[in-house]
Formats: structure tokens, C-alpha cells, sequence
């Protein structure tokens, strides 16, 4: 079993803010392959289990709230997953523009809240992780009410781009692995599409 977690906030007043971005990607994949979202209370997450790029894989947003995030992430690694190489974390970069993406195998928070909470619950850093875009250059000093703001419905044209990319990149790393997504991701334009034989 893969373990794919997108982080943002539960409840509809959060679904299109900029720090939903991990969700809405999880959302779109679920929807585009067949998986049913299903709220599991025992590890307090819409919980999907099913196929991508022929692999098995635990679809899972958290619904503690941002800063909370590694309390599910924990409780289902512990039981299901217990290998870090198979954790992908989809979570948005105030720091890369939007329509941007960075994968990493491992890293730091860079301050975000929800990677701080993961890094805290699993005691480590070595988790790899798809830092989705949302930066406009409005934002400046006090980001977390930015964060907190929904997309314009201009900015959603390029947001959903960048969720079709994000599945791409998740299926390359499924189906090749972290070195040939994080190549083709990191290095390629933000329109590029992934070529598949």
C-alpha cells in the first residue's frame, strides 16, 4: 500500500482557499480514478483506497485542521504503511509561484504548519513531498490570512492546471519512482504534459 496525504482544512468555508490546494488535488484524483472518499473515524480522515498507475494506494485527508495534520498521518502509517519510501504529502508552497511545483524525497517544514505536524508525529523528516505553488506576489508580512483567502476565479484556471500536473507527477512516482518524478517535475514548465508510450 502507497500512502498519498494532502493537507488543508475541513469544513466548506476552507474548500477553495489557497491552503486547500492539497486537498482539492487529492479530490480530483479520487474523483478521476474511481475512488470513494469515505470519513474514517479512527484516524479522524476522508479516507480512499484503490488503484493508481497500477499501484495500491491510501488516498488520505486529515481532518484535524492544518497544524494537527500528523496526528492521521501517524495512526495510518503505523497501521497500514510502515515504510516512509511508499508516504507522498501534497501540500501548497507559499514560496513557489503559482503553478509552480517542487517534489523532494525529504526536507524541512519550511515553516509550513501542516509538514510541522507530520515531522513531529513520525520523528522524521525522510518523507517525500509535492510542494504545490500558490504564491501571486500580493502577499507580503503576515502570510496566514493570504493562506487562508479562496482563489480568485481568475487564478483558477491555473490552479486547476496545476492539480493536472500534480496527478501526473503522483503517477510518475508511483509507476517510476521518487529520482524520475521529482526530474520531470522539478525541471519541466508549468504546461508541460508527461509523455507516456
Amino acid at each position: 500500500m502507497w500512502l498519498i496525504a494532502g493537507l488543508g482544512n475541513p469544513g466548506e468555508r476552507y474548500r477553495y482557499t489557497r491552503h486547500n490546494i492539497g486537498f482539492l488535488t487529492l479530490q480530483r484524483c479520487a474523483k478521476d480514478n474511481g475512488i470513494s472518499l469515505v470519513k474514517e473515524h479512527s484516524c479522524e480522515a476522508l479516507v480512499g483506497r484503490g488503484q493508481i498507475a497500477g499501484k495500491k494506494v491510501m488516498l488520505l485527508l486529515p481532518q484535524t485542521y492544518m497544524n494537527k495534520s500528523g496526528e492521521s498521518v501517524m495512526k495510518v502509517f503505523s497501521r497500514e504503511i510502515k515504510s516512509l519510501e511508499r508516504v507522498m504529502v501534497v501540500c501548497d508552497d507559499i514560496n513557489l509561484e503559482l503553478g509552480r511545483m517542487r517534489m523532494k524525497p525529504k526536507g524541512s517544514s519550511g515553516r509550513h504548519k501542516g509538514l510541522e505536524s507530520i515531522i513531529a508525529c513520525l520523528g522524521t523528516r525522510d518523507f517525500a513531498r509535492l510542494r504545490m505553488g500558490i504564491a501571486t506576489g500580493v502577499h507580503e508580512g503576515d502570510i496566514s490570512g493570504y493562506v487562508l483567502e479562496p482563489f480568485t476565479k481568475r487564478q483558477m484556471k491555473d490552479v486547476s492546471r496545476m492539480i493536472e500536473r500534480a496527478q501526473q507527477a503522483l503517477e510518475f512516482w508511483l509507476d517510476e519512482g521518487i529520482e524520475a518524478a521529482m526530474n520531470w517535475c522539478n525541471l519541466k514548465t508549468p504546461n508541460a504534459e508527461r509523455e507516456t508510450s
